[in-house]
């Protein structure tokens, strides 16, 4: 079979028409309608009906273009892949962050890669986890760092960074309060969370071995609850109570000693951020080569 007559036949059925497939393979109609007959001539199948000067498919030819379709671009990336010089890679990724990384994380990604692939463009959101997962899979982001899913059999999941979260208070709210030297002394603090009532202060006294104290975290209300990480972690700085911060997203206030670890031999709340894909996706010399620069990246073994 021509490869280059059966790329033809496929043009006709995603323009809907001879003439738009002319156009759009800058060909004659004669040429393309003869292209269609030698194709039908060569496999002895009809695969377009013609009715009143307009063509419509056969549901042979919807066969023949559903199988061939996805084959034919593999084959033309294939191709790619073997001419392409990469420094020459061009094209768009659309990268979704969870909003409470974005700022941490979006620079280092993008000019990471573009040192590499000059070409390359970038489309940056931040977003919730429900919408990341929602994007990725109606195909509106290639990509997505993230933490958690409702549908993890949909995505290939990759480890990419751990965050740590623990007890930080500013000094100059731990000079008005009684000194904390137990961790049973953090349940009587004004409590700042992120996003939630105080699930992340539960899971981290578990992790130190406090599961007994999970009734007396329940029945605590949070002094002030935000949804955004730098308003958050800004409250925190300010001295209105004590947080969970994420020790990597807050280092220049603890060095500033703008922020103190309140118990700094306990054990952090460990955080992991996923890049993901869809498992179901068109085959990309481009995305398969970011596919490969963040696991390069990723820290977590």
């Amino acid at each position: 079979m021509n490869l280059n007559k059966l790329r033809v036949f496929l043009q006709v059925v995603d323009s809907g028409s001879i003439s738009l497939a002319a156009q759009a393979l800058f060909r004659t109609q004669p040429a393309i309608s003869g292209a269609l007959k030698d194709l039908e001539r060569e496999m002895g199948l009809v695969l377009f009906e013609r009715r009143n000067a307009k063509i419509f498919i056969t549901p042979e030819g919807r066969e023949l273009y559903e199988f061939s379709q996805p084959r034919i671009r593999e084959i033309d990336d294939r191709a790619d892949r073997m001419r392409a010089n990469l420094s020459e890679l061009s094209g768009v990724i659309r990268l979704g962050i969870l909003h409470d990384f974005s700022k941490h994380l979006s620079a280092g990604v993008v000019d990471g890669f573009r040192k590499d692939y000059p070409k390359v463009r970038f489309q940056l959101y931040s977003q919730s986890m429900e919408e990341l997962e929602a994007y990725m899979l109606n195909g509106s982001l290639d990509y997505a760092l993230m933490v958690a899913y409702q549908r993890r059999e949909q995505f290939e999941i990759v480890p990419y960074m751990n965050f740590h979260r623990e007890p930080m208070a500013a000094p100059s709210y731990l000079k008005r309060i009684a000194a904390l030297t137990e961790y049973e002394d953090l349940l009587n603090t004004d409590h700042l969370a992120l996003g939630e009532r105080l699930g992340s202060l539960r899971m981290w006294y578990q992790k130190n071995g406090k599961k007994s104290f999970d009734t007396a975290v329940d029945k605590i209300r949070p002094a002030i609850t935000a949804e955004n990480m730098q308003v958050f972690n800004d409250l925190v700085a300010q001295g209105l109570g004590v947080g969970l911060c994420y020790s990597e997203l807050v280092q220049t206030e603890i060095n500033r000693r703008q922020l103190v670890r309140i118990f700094p031999d306990a054990k952090p709340l460990i955080i992991t951020l996923d890049i993901s894909r869809r498992k179901v996706r068109s085959s990309s010399l481009l995305m398969d080569t970011f596919w490969a620069y963040m696991q390069g990246r990723a820290s977590v073994s």
